[in-house]
């Protein structure tokens, strides 16, 4: 059918292109039956490496905490001093945890690698702790009672992180192999560089990637149907289809920085997706500073657009909301109990008041015609 040409009869004009009018667009290539299929809802690694910082701050301080409660109050009583101590302790401790990479998603997952980063991190804390200690004690009475403290925080400390970090672990394997952990990557461009891309991000030591397939706009040589054993999907308007309607955490751009042209279409059509864009500097000769690119899985790349509410942004997002809106409640309170005691008023009045007015009111009327009559009958 023609443009311009009208609908067969008994065919509506919302149906007549084969989509219902208002209708999301389905995928037309092999990534229909991919993008349909159910898929986990991520959790977010920011969200996650957060927790565990905060669940880590409180159990170490409270293991000082139980260990002060046992050791130094039955002798000292209560001493403020220890308390700052541990709370000092614990973000020291944290931190030192952050410095050795105890905070990173890959770490998550192994076993013996993170309790020995754990175990120097800790030993190294708490040989620095003692050091001080020595050198700001009284060399004649010592700090016994703050050194005993130490020891024994340390002991219990690392035994509860080490159980800890075994039992998240244990949790986040499991996640990761339901797909609650797992990034969602979708390759655009196929072709050497697609292929060059999924060697480099290296899937298979990565176990919380997923390359979802590969979508390019060529049907020729230079694109084959498999890259690396990744196939492929589609097209760019596929791939937009293909966000849409399943989920897709990145983008991976493999196309050169020098197809400037081709990029800025390519972004123009991916504009508003719930996926973040990263375009490939794996292949480049030229090399900015490390801290302009980001990693994902071992590959290079350079932030294109990030992914809209993503991590903290959408707990961000819900207390503000719950803020304003309580900000807003409170504010409006006074006016709308004034508004409601307002009508409370002319419920009562409607009721009580309006009889007793009309009353008085018939009276009045009745005594000033009778007194109007009076004066016309006898004028002097």
């Amino acid at each position: 059918m023609s443009l311009g040409e009208p609908p067969p009869v008994g065919e509506s004009p919302s149906t007549s292109n084969g989509f219902e009018m208002g209708e999301a667009r389905k995928p037309d290539s092999g990534a229909a039956p991919i993008a349909a299929a159910p898929v986990e809802r991520a959790i977010s690694p920011a969200i996650l490496t957060g927790l565990v910082r905060l669940v880590e701050l409180v159990l170490i301080f409270m293991a000082g905490l139980a260990v002060h409660t046992i050791l130094v109050f039955p002798v000292d009583g209560a001493n403020g001093s220890y308390v700052a101590a541990a709370i000092l302790i614990s973000c020291a401790a944290v931190t030192a945890f952050q410095s050795f990479g105890l905070y990173e998603l890959s770490i998550f997952h192994t076993g013996s690698g993170q309790l020995i980063r754990l175990s120097l991190a800790w030993t190294l804390l708490f040989a620095i702790v003692l050091a001080i200690s020595f050198l700001t004690s009284n060399q004649q009475n010592g700090n016994g009672a703050f050194d005993s403290w130490v020891v024994s925080w340390f002991a219990v400390g690392f035994t509860a992180l080490c159980g800890w970090r075994l039992a998240l672990r244990a949790l986040v394997l499991r996640w990761t192999d339901a797909g609650w952990l797992c990034w969602r990557l979708a390759i655009l461009g196929g072709g050497e560089r697609g292929e060059a891309l999924v060697h480099a991000i290296g899937t298979e030591s990565h176990s919380d990637l997923s390359i979802c397939g590969v979508f390019d706009d060529r049907n020729d040589e230079r694109s084959p149907p498999l890259s690396s054993g990744v196939p492929k999907l589609g097209t760019v308007d596929d791939l937009v289809e293909y966000s849409r309607c399943g989920r897709v955490d990145f983008i991976l751009v493999s196309l050169p920085l020098r197809a400037e042209a081709r990029i800025v279409q390519i972004l123009c059509k991916l504009q508003g997706l719930p996926a973040g864009i990263r375009l490939a500097a794996h292949m480049n000769p030229l090399r900015l500073h490390p801290r302009t690119y980001s990693r994902i899985g071992d590959a290079l790349f350079l932030d294109i657009v990030d992914k809209p509410v993503a991590d903290w942004r959408p707990m961000m997002k819900s207390l503000l909301d719950f803020a304003v809106a309580g900000l807003a409640l409170v504010i409006l309170t006074p006016i709308m109990a004034i508004v409601a005691l307002a009508v409370r008023l002319a419920s009562i009045y409607d009721r009580v008041m309006a009889p007793i007015i009309g009353v008085i009111k018939l009276t009045l009327g009745r005594w000033y015609r009778t007194l109007i009559a009076a004066i016309c009958r006898n004028p002097n």
